[in-house]
């Protein structure tokens, strides 16, 4: 009988433990977030529809897709991708009736804890980004280093568009693929721009010498484009990558020469 208790007790406590485990995981849990949802490529009898979640705690993701003719008959569609890894693409080809209907959609992620949807969206064309050209200067009265890009994006139904350059401070032992996963640490953004028309975007006030990761994304009203990755390092205090005839920077070691 007191062995019976025992065990009983062993159990309750193993339960407890389970629990309070549990309730930690889900109350630490990072909820996904969508990065893009484009719809593209129709024809007389499919479209496609294209989504990527992004997830901190890089739990694989379950995405569904829901379509319909109006915003408030949106059927699930039976192709339900599951255990993809965050930051991945994933396209479901949807049948249509014709070339020109007009449907709506939305998606829904989840990670193992919790799900999230998007806005309603309806079939409308993605914005198409050009070539992102960089230039980097260190203002040597100020100190403020900086990065500004310049590019356009054509749309197919003329939308206003939104641009925004992201920043990410590189971390020795953190992949790019992790980075990018977390929030920017800048970020700069230029609205209601007409489609075609040349835009600058300027980020300030960035550490000397340090590397960086920056990107442009460009979205109309309904899809978001995400540009390509690229490097940068800023300038240190001297003059360009030199500290010569500048003040001595603690990257420098007392050479000068970084």
């Amino acid at each position: 009988m007191e062995y019976g208790n025992y065990a009983q007790e062993q159990k309750k406590e193993e339960e407890t433990f389970e629990n309070v485990v549990d309730y930690i995981d889900v109350a630490t849990n990072k909820k996904p977030y969508i990065e893009v949802i484009k719809y593209s490529d129709r024809t007389e009898s499919t479209m496609k529809i294209t989504a990527m979640a992004r997830d901190e705690d890089g739990e694989p993701l379950t995405y569904k897709l829901f379509v319909g003719t109006s915003k408030d008959n949106l059927v699930e569609q039976l192709d339900v991708k599951e255990k993809v890894e965050q930051g991945i693409e994933v396209t479901w080809t949807v049948p249509v009736a014709d070339k020109s209907t007009t449907y709506y959609y939305k998606v829904a992620v989840k990670d193992r804890f919790a799900e999230i949807e998007s806005e309603i969206k309806e079939t409308n064309n993605a914005p198409v980004l050009g070539t992102v050209n960089m230039t980097k200067d260190l203002d040597e009265v100020t100190g403020n280093n900086w990065i500004k890009v310049t590019t356009n994006a054509t749309d197919k139904e003329n939308d206003s568009l939104t641009y925004i350059l992201k920043m990410w401070k590189k971390t020795d032992g953190v992949t790019e693929e992790e980075l990018i996963a977390q929030a920017p640490i800048k970020t700069e953004k230029k609205e209601n721009v007409v489609a075609g028309q040349q835009v600058e975007i300027q980020i300030n006030e960035l550490e000397e010498y340090q590397d960086y990761i920056y990107r442009v994304d460009v979205s109309d009203k309904n899809n978001i484009t995400i540009g390509s990755t690229a490097s940068v390092k800023t300038y240190c205090s001297g003059k360009g990558n030199w500290c010569e005839g500048g003040n001595e920077c603690v990257n420098c070691s007392g050479t000068r020469i970084l």
